[in-house]
């Protein structure tokens, strides 16, 4: 396992055991918690997702967590990463571990290779269509679904994080804040009553960022984004014009004029029936694409994602606590108040 190189090196801030997972490697942090590779007890990896300590202390929201995290398992994994385990409600450190998934998110796919033609922009949507057919069947609603909540594998992509989002965002409105992501977020949803629907408004506005590089509705700050997209039209500059209908529709301001998921799969047969190609991703996707799929499935020949560090004492402490708060810094200007917060946090128990 040494030679991974998926995510970043470890640092003195991260656990090395969460429940019975070792952990290899951190994989990245937004506003829930940190995400880890990690291995089970016998060879095979998992990402585990370890909740941010201010959430878990709210009112209710262990149980609430363990509740919805383990409804999540009911979730067919054929479309997403499935939730394997689930912390207990009085673990120290709250937990999820889901299927690790060697494929690159949608957001590093596209900045990496460039946005994707149409065809390759309706494959993606009917594999994530696929995906939130099996949540809702689950009596779920995704929440937050956007490009970094999607892997692109060769096979299809996976969809995840949508075992947490309905706790969190119990938790979130009682602090008067829906938890959720600008400018991927229904006007309901924004308002606090996420529905179906407020997925399949996510699904166009991901289909707008895979066709175009830019999210449907933007600004200077997430108050503005979200103003936008409550009273705006969207930003669809670039789009193809095969696609504008069905992501205008998607993106329609009430629920109840967008088309379901079953209806978005019906258009993609139409469309995938006419161009007679096979469902292997070389058909759908460019070669640029491809080449980087392939790459984040053989991480040996990869080059690390950040450069190997020395033990956190042997850093020079100023230098440190300097480069942590530019983090932290970072992470407030782009709107992630929980992460911040918590980076903050850490820096003054230092």
């Amino acid at each position: 396992m040494a030679d991974l190189m998926w995510g970043r090196p470890l640092d003195g801030r991260d656990p090395t055991m969460v429940g019975p997972y070792t952990v290899l490697r951190a994989l990245g942090q937004g506003g829930m918690g940190r995400v880890y590779l990690a291995r089970g007890l016998g060879a095979r990896l998992y990402a585990v997702k370890v909740i941010r300590p201010h959430l878990a202390d709210e009112d209710g929201f262990r149980a609430r967590f363990v509740r919805e995290a383990s409804a999540a398992r009911a979730v067919s994994g054929a479309f997403t990463a499935p939730v394997v385990e689930v912390s207990p409600p009085d673990a120290e450190l709250l937990w999820m571990a889901v299927a690790f998934v060697a494929a690159p998110p949608l957001d590093i796919l596209i900045e990496q290779a460039g946005v994707l033609p149409p065809p390759g922009v309706w494959w993606v949507a009917a594999g994530i269509a696929e995906a939130l057919l099996s949540v809702h069947g689950a009596e779920l609603v995704h929440r937050d679904l956007k490009p970094a909540n999607v892997l692109v594998t060769a096979d299809g992509p996976r969809v995840i994080d949508f075992g947490i989002a309905k706790a969190l965002d119990a938790v979130s409105t009682a602090s008067t804040h829906v938890m959720g992501t600008s400018g991927f977020m229904a006007p309901e949803h924004i308002r606090g009553a996420a529905v179906p629907a407020s997925d399949v408004f996510a699904l166009g506005a991901v289909m707008v960022f895979a066709a175009t590089g830019h999210a449907p509705f933007e600004g200077p700050s997430a108050g503005d984004v979200l103003a936008q997209t409550l009273y705006q039209p969207p930003n669809l500059n670039g789009l193809p014009s095969e696609l504008a209908d069905v992501v205008s529709r998607c993106l329609s301001k009430e629920p109840q004029a967008r088309p379901t998921l079953s209806q978005m799969l019906e258009e993609f047969r139409h469309h995938r029936d006419r161009t007679v190609a096979p469902h292997a991703a070389a058909s759908w996707l460019p070669t640029q694409a491809l080449a980087v799929i392939e790459g984040f499935g053989s991480p040996t020949s990869m080059a690390p994602t950040a450069p190997l560090r020395p033990p956190a004492t042997t850093r020079p402490i100023a230098a440190d606590l300097q480069e942590r708060t530019l983090e932290a810094q970072a992470l407030a200007a782009a709107g992630d108040v929980a992460a911040a917060r918590d980076a903050f946090a850490d820096l003054v128990r230092d």
